[in-house]
């Protein structure tokens, strides 16, 4: 059987960690059930509950496992003595409360015929004249009872009426409190969607805007382009026609000077049949 552990043992258990505080509190809890007295023990733990205690925890701790097997028997004895006897007590208790109920059924039957008789004894009324003190004194305490009755009723009533108008005040006071919160939240929803709103607008706008900025820029590039390519293009065909032109001043200058070269030849040859012709003569 397990035993307790000793106290200084427990408190040097380490508590560094969450898993440590936890242990050491199953291991104190452990202890506390162990180290407790029978007394407190049995009037912790009913005792209609005995077997079904007996067979989830055993408490002796100080007793071998031989022992324990040894007084199963005596203990099973006892519980069933204990449960006979209870029996017993409690069909006693129930005899003797059916013979108080016949007593005083009796009593009662014996003080309504000792009435019954005490009334037949009494002298009946001749006429309705005779003075009955005892009627009378009923009569006015009957109406002193109304009396009191209704003036109690009718201060409930005040009292009553006074709180369902205070609670008439507090509900529609209540209400208004309520109407005015639902009004303010309805308020602030309202706000808070046509600023939401505002801001979608605003939102949609500045795209819109920069968008527009965006076409804007891409058509100043396109036109910028354009420019450019059609003065790229122009300084092309400027420098073909500046180039055409040369090619032709050039050719121009090429063929004149074939032309000055032909002449000069002819000149030339013209000279020298000049002179030949003077110096054959």
């Amino acid at each position: 059987m397990d035993r307790a552990r000793p106290g200084l043992r427990l408190y040097q258990m380490p508590r560094g960690l969450l898993e440590q505080v936890e242990e050491q509190q199953e291991v104190e809890d452990r202890q506390a059930l162990l180290t407790e007295s029978w007394q407190h023990y049995c009037d912790r733990i009913p005792q209609s509950h005995e077997v079904q205690r007996v067979e989830d925890r055993q408490k002796w701790v100080t007793e071998t496992w031989e022992d324990y097997e040894g007084r199963l028997g005596r203990r099973a004895a006892n519980i069933a003595g204990f449960y006979r006897k209870l029996g017993q007590k409690e069909r006693a208790s129930a005899r003797e409360a059916a013979v108080r109920a016949e007593h005083s059924e009796q009593c009662l039957a014996d003080l309504k015929l000792v009435e019954a008789r005490r009334a037949s004894r009494r002298l009946p009324t001749l006429h309705h004249l005779l003075h009955d003190p005892v009627a009378e004194e009923e009569e006015f305490q009957k109406a002193a009872r109304v009396l009191v009755l209704r003036e109690e009723q009718d201060r409930r009533d005040a009292v009553e009426c006074e709180e369902l108008q205070i609670s008439s005040l507090i509900t529609e006071r209540e209400m208004v409190t309520r109407r005015t919160l639902q009004a303010e939240l309805t308020r602030r929803e309202m706000e808070r969607q046509q600023a939401e709103r505002q801001q979608q607008e605003e939102a949609r706008k500045a795209l819109e805007a920069a968008e527009q900025e965006r076409i804007r820029k891409e058509e100043e590039e396109k036109r910028l382009r354009q420019e450019e390519d059609r003065r790229i293009k122009e300084e092309q065909a400027r420098k073909r026609k500046e180039v055409e032109d040369r090619r032709k001043a050039e050719a121009q200058r090429l063929k004149e000077e074939r032309e000055r070269l032909r002449r000069e030849e002819e000149e030339e040859e013209e000279r020298r049949r000049a002179q030949q012709s003077r110096v054959g003569t």
